[in-house]
């Protein structure tokens, strides 16, 4: 099992960008622009894979990654285990930065082990 983390590679982010992923996710516009202003440094969506809810959180994340590219925007994506705690991380660290493409694959499968 993973948990996913999503914020924005960079700071120039538009209104229209922001109300798409506040529509999507119901995360407040304050706390989004917030997020977006600290690019690389901050996760404004957080989830765990592979639980109940896989199939709302797989189309949910799907859908959050076609806000990116229709804005022509890189997302921030950060994968840890299940079992640990996003405080334990330091966002730098790069060795668990994925793809848009990567969280894809991992969204879309129906779990593993």
């Amino acid at each position: 099992m993973s948990q996913i983390g999503i914020g924005f590679g960079e700071a120039d982010v538009s209104p229209k960008m922001l109300m798409a992923l506040h529509k999507e996710t119901g995360i407040g516009l304050i706390d989004l622009k917030r997020a977006a202003k600290q690019p690389g440094k901050t996760l404004f969506y957080t989830c765990m894979l592979y639980m109940n809810d896989h199939v709302e959180r797989s189309r949910q994340i799907n859908a959050i990654l076609e806000i990116f590219e229709d804005n022509s925007k890189e997302p921030f994506l950060f994968e840890i285990l299940y079992d640990e705690k996003w405080s334990d991380f330091n966002l730098d660290e790069k060795q668990n930065y994925i793809t848009p493409d990567q969280l894809r694959n991992i969204a879309d499968a129906e779990g593993y082990m």
